[in-house]
């Protein structure tokens, strides 16, 4: 296969292998440890907003030298700042700690005798100005004596949003929440922008340089939401907005700094989880349910109508088993790559994890074939893939599915046009005919149904089919109709179940126009299984979607005889069998 940058890269650099792999398993991501950046005799300090006190103990608690502020009660943290949420705190505490700052006069606020200081509202009221004041200095002087004690300070930034007064000083939080009183006269909000956040860590560095040239930096996110915000979004946009910005911001610092690094607690919470019901079993595919979920709010539903709407017609697969047996197909056809072989076959399958069954089915049966799935049956209904002038079509979903097809394409046009193409795109029957069911609001569908939704949605899958035809002669296989055989059907089964033949009919006509070969291999594999006594427990799996490795290769020894005896003059009579079962 030619060199491309992906060829080479290593399993951390695919989501598959970076991100589904280990969360599926539990195991950790393999990314770089803060503790690989430390040594056990290096003393450090750490500080930002409230996530980063789990730092503190958890260094304390693992034997590391950690300087806890002696002026932050029980809380555990370098500084006695309490939370510093922006980087801006940081930077303006920093010029404070170096003689560039002097705190106006409104940052404190007194009331009925009592002191609070609005720069460090975490900490109980003073009995006098002077007293307040005091207390400040004795923070600047730890704080100056642990980043000069300190070779590394860790630290959490949490916000993009800010209080400030109109000297520009900024207020942890604004006045009138914990304390003091807010007006609007003297208290502004203030959103810091990427330009200012980078601006504020190079300016954050330069000075921390100043108290300790020897001083490393170790930056993270906080995942932790805002509780509240003071811009004109939602909450959910301006938490976005908030963590995103940062996030690019220190990046972009990080990449330019000899002394900064970053480690991705952010990215640690709020990557996908298995079970998220928005994502398909790979974490990435949006699921239809998310995608429903999204679309009810594009289009100004409520939840509640969206919800009753969607139970109304309860027509969505539910059993994620599917998604997660393609998955395996997948990867295991991807594994195949490396010990890719000259074509010494004519027979090419391309398709779902039922075209990949099947080509185990086919090499059980000691019948070389190449290809199998390309992509998951979600990727060819989802429209995951790019058309392309060069090969068809493009896979966008995963790096592995574009690596499977360039290989099989590749290897399809070596044949030269001399080759049996045996396909299932367009059919991926467990999510079609519910999702047609679905748009049109009906239970039953008519063929009218079909095949304007076909002209609608489907014209990329007609023109994939109409495209293979140029490489070879194309077999369109018809899904396995297992679910007549299941007990039980949940609303999902029971439509399918009712709409699967007129679903085939329209495929049937596809297939005429096209010029490919229609193959129903499925009822003469069924009745050959059952003539050889073996029981449908043996042949269908419990998800009713699939077939077991026994149904795959009577269903290949029938394909391949189909195949073969159109090659000569006049069929076998397992051929006939098939082309009667073809006509019913």
């Amino acid at each position: 296969m030619p060199y491309h940058p992906y060829s080479n890269l290593p399993d951390t650099q695919f989501w598959s292998s970076g991100v589904k792999l280990p969360v599926g398993a539990r195991h950790s991501l393999a990314v770089e440890p803060i503790v690989d950046s430390l040594k056990m005799s290096d003393t450090i300090i750490s500080g930002g907003s409230c996530f980063a006190q789990y730092i503190g103990k958890e260094l304390s608690a693992r034997g590391f030298n950690y300087l806890a502020s002696k002026l932050s009660g029980e809380r555990v943290e370098s500084f006695g700042l309490g939370n510093i949420y922006t980087i801006a705190q940081l930077k303006q505490w920093l010029e404070f700690c170096t003689g560039q700052r002097e705190w106006a006069d409104d940052c404190v606020f007194e009331d009925a005798k009592q002191w609070y200081d609005l720069l460090l509202p975490h900490r109980d009221a003073l009995t006098s100005r002077s007293a307040l004041e005091e207390h400040r200095f004795a923070v600047k002087d730890e704080m100056v004596a642990h980043l000069e004690s300190a070779n590394v300070l860790i630290f959490t930034v949490g916000l993009t949003e800010t209080w400030r007064n109109t000297k520009g000083d900024i207020l942890p939080t604004c006045p009138g929440t914990l304390i003091g009183e807010f007006d609007e006269s003297k208290h502004f909000f203030h959103n810091c922008t990427f330009s200012e956040i980078y601006a504020d860590f190079v300016a954050v560095e330069n000075m921390l340089v100043q108290i300790n040239p020897e001083i490393r930096l170790v930056y993270t996110v906080s995942p932790v939401p805002l509780t509240a915000t003071a811009s004109d979004d939602h909450v959910l946009l301006a938490t976005t907005y908030s963590k995103s910005v940062i996030r690019a911001a220190v990046g972009e610092y990080c990449a330019q700094s000899q002394n900064a690094s970053y480690f991705p607690s952010y990215e640690l919470i709020g990557h996908h989880s298995d079970g998220d019901w928005r994502f398909e079993n790979n974490l990435r595919s949006i699921s239809e349910a998310g995608v429903r979920y999204v679309m009810g709010h594009a289009f100004g539903e409520s939840q509640e109508q969206f919800d009753s709407g969607a139970n109304a017609a309860d027509t969505q697969p539910r059993d994620r088993n599917i998604e997660a047996v393609c998955e395996e197909e997948l990867l295991e056809s991807y594994s195949r790559l490396a010990e890719s072989a000259p074509v010494n076959t004519d027979i090419v399958l391309v398709g779902d994890c039922h075209m990949e069954k099947l080509a185990t089915g086919f090499r059980t049966a000691n019948v070389d074939v190449v290809g199998g799935i390309v992509m998951h049956g979600s990727s060819f209904t989802d429209y995951k893939f790019d058309m392309s002038e060069e090969r068809i079509f493009q896979p966008t979903d995963s790096e592995e599915e574009l690596k499977i097809w360039i290989d099989l394409y590749d290897k399809m046009v070596s044949k030269d046009g001399c080759c049996h193409i045996i396909t299932n795109i367009g059919f991926h029957t467990h999510r079609t005919i519910n999702t047609i069911c679905n748009h049109f609001g009906v239970y039953v569908l008519t063929e009218t149904n079909v095949a304007d939704y076909f002209k609608q949605f489907y014209p990329y899958q007609v023109q994939i089919l109409r495209e293979l035809t140029q490489y070879g002669k194309v077999w369109m296989v018809e899904d396995p109709d297992f679910h007549a055989f299941i007990g039980n059907k949940d609303n999902s089964q029971l439509v399918r179940d009712k709409n699967f033949h007129q679903y085939c009919n329209h495929m049937r006509k596809v297939a005429q126009n096209l010029g490919i070969e229609y193959l129903n291999p499925c009822d003469l594999a069924l009745q050959n299984l059952i003539k050889d006594s073996v029981g449908l427990n043996d042949i269908i799996t419990s998800d009713g979607f699939l077939g077991t490795p026994k149904y795959y290769e009577y269903c290949a020894a029938v394909v391949n005889e189909t195949i073969r005896g159109s090659e000569v003059d006049g069929y076998s009579a397992t051929t006939m069998a098939v082309a009667s079962a073809i006509a019913a």
